[in-house]
C-alpha cells in the first residue's frame, strides 16, 4: 500500500471525518463514515501490480459517488463496488484498476446512472444489459486496448448518452453499431459525442480554507496525504471539531 494517498470526501460526515485512517497493510477502510456519499481515492506514484488483498478498500453503504484513480485494483474487485445500494456515478480513472478482462458476471449496478472508464488497460469488457438497468450515461475514453464496448449495452432502456474519443477506433466501430441498431429498431434515443482530448479528472481545488458551512483540510501521515472536503452539521462547531480532530 505504498505511495502517496489522497482522498477527498463529500457529505454532510461532521465529526465523523476525523475517524479516517491512513491505509494499512490490512486495507483502508471509510466504513465508519455513515454519512459519506461522495468519495475520491488518488494514489499516485502507484506501482502497477495490482493489490493483493482480499478487501483492499471497505466502503459504507451510503456511497453514491466514489471516484478512483491509481489504486491498480484487480477487476474482481468490482463486485464489491456493485454491491453499494446506493452508487449512481462511478469514475475509474488512471489504472484504478488493472486487467486486460472485466466480467461483470450476473450482479447488477441497481442504481447506477453514469459509469466512466478513463485510461485502462483492460482490453475484454463482458457485459449485459441486465448489469446496468438504470445507467443513463456511459463515458469510455484512452481505453486504447479495449476492443469493443458490449453491443448488448445498446439494449438497456435507460441509456441516453455515450461519450468516447478518438483514441480508439474499434471503440468507435462499436459505439457505431450500437446506434445503428437502435436507429433500426427505431430507438433515436441514445446519443453520441466524440471529444478530441479526455481532460483530466479534476480531483482538489483551492487550498486549505476554512469555508462557511465547511471546509477543507490537510492531514500528513507519513507518505500519506490526506484531503478532505465536507459540509458541516452544525456549522463552524463541526469544522472547528474536525479541524481539532484531523490534527
Amino acid at each position: 500500500m505504498s505511495g502517496v494517498w489522497m482522498y477527498s470526501a463529500g457529505g454532510a460526515i461532521g465529526g465523523e471525518l476525523a475517524r479516517v485512517a491512513p491505509p494499512t497493510p490490512s486495507g483502508l477502510s471509510f466504513a465508519m463514515l455513515t454519512h459519506l456519499e461522495a468519495l475520491n481515492i488518488y494514489k499516485y506514484k502507484y506501482e502497477r501490480e495490482p493489490l493483493t488483498l482480499s478487501n483492499p478498500i471497505r466502503f459504507p453503504e451510503t456511497l453514491k459517488k466514489p471516484t478512483l484513480k491509481g489504486l491498480c485494483l484487480p477487476w474482481n474487485y468490482m463486485s464489491t463496488i456493485q454491491r453499494l445500494p446506493k452508487l449512481e456515478v462511478l469514475k475509474l480513472l488512471d489504472s484504478s484498476f488493472t486487467g486486460h478482462l472485466w466480467e461483470t458476471g450476473d450482479e447488477q449496478f441497481h442504481q447506477l446512472k453514469y459509469l466512466k472508464l478513463t485510461r485502462l488497460n483492460i482490453r475484454v469488457w463482458e457485459a449485459s444489459s441486465i448489469n446496468f438497468p438504470s445507467l443513463r450515461k456511459l463515458a469510455v475514453r484512452s481505453c486504447k486496448d479495449l476492443r469493443e464496448i458490449p453491443l448488448v449495452l445498446g439494449n438497456i432502456s435507460t441509456l441516453e448518452y455515450i461519450n468516447i474519443d478518438y483514441s480508439n477506433s474499434r471503440v468507435l466501430e462499436s459505439v457505431n453499431r450500437i446506434q445503428n441498431a437502435q436507429h433500426d429498431i427505431g430507438n433515436y434515443d441514445i446519443h453520441v459525442s466524440i471529444t478530441h482530448m479526455d481532460q483530466s479528472e479534476v480531483f482538489f481545488q483551492g487550498g486549505p480554507l476554512h469555508l462557511h458551512g465547511g471546509g477543507i483540510f490537510f492531514r500528513v501521515f507519513r507518505n500519506v496525504v490526506l484531503l478532505a472536503t465536507f459540509r458541516s452539521i452544525s456549522g463552524d462547531k463541526s469544522c472547528r471539531y474536525c479541524a481539532n480532530s484531523l490534527w
